[in-house]
């Protein structure tokens, strides 16, 4: 990752550097201020998409939806008269119900992420567009709200608070990720949602979860990009915004999902869990055999018994709680966390 994060960097610096030569204007403090300014836009988008690519789906509606919901917040504050500190939450809150709705129909009636997310590019696109009568959306001559410009669009010592907000935002989402349980059970399910299952994750509502903060991060973006430009026309407002959220989440070291076809001997597979198991509560079979059978290691065996991490911050999470199946086996966690996905145990 380090090696990745480098050539990424390099990279940057190389197009910077060419770009600087051609053009000399481009290291203006101006230009720069713009450039972070656009960098804040996005890549609050790009977190949002981020959070859902890592649970193995895909958000395709984000550029209609920052047409839309920056339609209705421009309708609020400018036309219904509503004050700012009401319509902002009431865009967020909207964004995170529209982002519940696609987990909902994602993990409760199995639709593909792909699809779902597809129809909402095209509704919420076509709903922008009905509800300004195919017009444009904006502020009218004179009309400004000193501390709502100076939080979306203002800059502080110089610095874009759009900057500032995706620091802030990357910083929590970072720890989120990479300091919390739901942040790992996210990874577990990105990895394998069926092995997290059987682990006692409740994947539906953490993929759910994954879906509402990517609402809800680009309910927040929608405000922005609507006090960016003061005009909104729902037909190109927005146009491709989602392919630059998922690039900018790719770059950023996001794997897509690679899904493949039906394989047999994968599909054997994944019906091996629930029959071991199922045999299992019937038959003599000792648990080490059913742990075989998942891929975890034999606890009795010496060389099966993984060495104790140097850094237990650095343990993946303990998934599964075997014992409460087996209470006659007698278990022994290891400091700071079983050392493998679904769980290591090791005997006295």
């Amino acid at each position: 990752m380090i090696k990745k994060d480098l050539g990424l960097l390099l990279l940057i610096v190389v197009v910077g550097i060419v770009v600087a030569i051609i053009n000399p204007r481009f290291l203006l403090p101006i230009n720069l201020a713009n450039t972070a300014n656009l960098i804040g836009l996005f890549g609050i988008l790009s977190i949002g998409q981020a959070f859902v690519i890592i649970t193995g789906g895909i958000e395709l509606s984000v550029g209609s939806l920052v047409a839309l919901l920056g339609v209705l917040f421009v309708d609020f504050i400018a036309v219904q008269d509503m004050s700012w500190m009401l319509a902002l939450p009431l865009i967020l809150v909207l964004g995170a119900v529209i982002g519940a709705v696609h987990g909902w129909l994602i993990t409760r009636l199995n639709l593909q992420p792909f699809v779902v997310t597809l129809c909402g590019l095209l509704i919420y696109r076509g709903a922008a567009r009905f509800y300004t009568a195919d017009g444009t959306a904006g502020f009218a001559f004179g009309q400004n709200f000193p501390d709502l410009e100076f939080l979306t669009a203002g800059r502080f010592y110089g610095v874009p608070n759009t900057f500032i907000a995706l620091v802030i935002i990357a910083v929590v989402m970072w720890v989120m990720l990479h300091r919390s349980v739901f942040g790992r059970y996210l990874y577990a399910i990105g990895k394998n949602e069926e092995a997290a299952r059987y682990s006692g994750i409740r994947t539906g509502r953490m993929v759910m979860s994954a879906y509402v903060i990517c609402g809800l991060l680009t309910a927040l973006s929608a405000i922005y990009f609507a006090m960016y430009t003061r005009s909104i026309s729902p037909a190109s407002h927005g146009q491709f915004y989602e392919l630059y959220a998922i690039a900018a989440a790719v770059l950023g070291g996001f794997s897509l999902p690679r899904r493949r076809g039906i394989d047999r001997r994968r599909r054997a597979g994944d019906g091996t869990a629930p029959r071991v198991a199922e045999s299992r509560e019937s038959t003599w079979y000792p648990f080490v055999v059913e742990f075989r059978c998942h891929g975890w290691r034999d606890p009795h065996r010496r060389s099966d018994r993984p060495t104790m991490a140097r850094d237990p911050r650095k343990a993946p999470p303990c998934l599964c709680r075997p014992a409460d199946r087996y209470p006659s086996f007698e278990r022994k966690q290891f400091a700071g966390g079983c050392q493998s996905g679904l769980g290591q145990w090791m005997g006295q």
